[in-house]
């Protein structure tokens, strides 16, 4: 998106553009509300955000990884398995196996 306009963002603009959008779009009343996206380094592993927003959240991801690309930048990392997503609070939450992952996934 910027990079088209020859402005070559940051890594620290990239994720804080997709922080801001996710802050958005995780509000929740139940957990079928919830779903799970997977933007992708720089970006994280799995993030929960409203089910209406998804795709929005997918494209945006998308964008900004290009942009983050296109400056000749790239990064992997491993991700933690995840079970899914979930309401908690009133906001989407990723919801994770137990923390020595040889249980069940908790909440």
């Amino acid at each position: 998106v910027l990079a088209a306009l020859g402005c070559v963002p940051s890594e620290e603009e990239i994720k804080e553009d997709y922080k801001e959008f996710v802050s958005k779009h995780q509000a929740c009343t139940q957990d079928s509300e919830c779903t799970l996206i997977h933007p992708g380094c720089p970006l994280g592993c799995a993030t929960a955000i409203a089910t209406n927003a998804a795709a929005a959240g997918e494209r945006l991801a998308k964008e900004l990884i290009e942009d983050y690309e296109a400056a000749g930048r790239s990064c992997q990392y491993g991700c933690i398995a995840v079970c899914g997503a979930a309401c908690e609070a009133g906001q989407c939450v990723v919801v994770t196996a137990s923390a020595d992952m040889s249980g069940p996934c908790v909440r």
